[in-house]
């Protein structure tokens, strides 16, 4: 098992909704969402090259995302969709797959809600190699309260 972890300001998300910060707290770089009751979507895009090692291809096998809640707990669990695009090599057209994966939580609690440091993994449920026309993206869905402080410390992609 392989891991790359990335930090907010090396590979940064797309996101919806609210007003993010990104900065440096005590040499940690971080991605956050100041207080609004909103409930944002955080899209990480991961085009193939980041499958590839100097030993070849690798099989994608989970997404973490490293976060922080602050001064007040989120209204619900973090819910989680993973797509893959493949452009077909012969039309050019490209199709979209969702991918079956299982959420869990590591940190404070177990569904990553109140105030505490979380990693929230997204494993697939049948991992699979990125081909040279593939790129994949996951999307974190944050209920956040009116006074929630939402903080991203980076992602994590493990790979075998």
């Amino acid at each position: 098992m392989a891991t790359r972890f990335f930090s907010p300001l090396e590979l940064t998300p797309t996101t919806t909704l609210g007003t993010w910060v990104k900065s440096v707290a005590a040499s940690i770089p971080q991605l956050e969402k100041v207080a609004q009751d909103q409930t944002p979507v955080i899209t990480y895009t991961f085009p193939r090259h980041l499958f590839t090692s100097g030993w070849g291809n690798q099989t994608l096998v989970a997404i973490s995302l490293q976060y922080e809640v602050a001064t007040a707990a989120l209204d619900a669990a973090i819910t989680t969709v993973v797509n893959r695009q493949r452009m077909a090599l012969d039309t050019r057209i490209v199709a979209n797959a969702t991918l079956a994966d299982t959420t869990a939580f590591t940190g404070t609690n177990t569904v990553g809600t109140a105030v505490g440091t979380y990693a929230c993994r997204v494993a697939l449920d049948q991992p699979f190699e990125p081909l040279d026309q593939d790129t994949v993206t996951c999307a974190f869905t944050v209920d956040c309260g009116a006074t929630t402080v939402f903080t991203i410390r980076g992602i994590l992609i493990e790979t075998s």
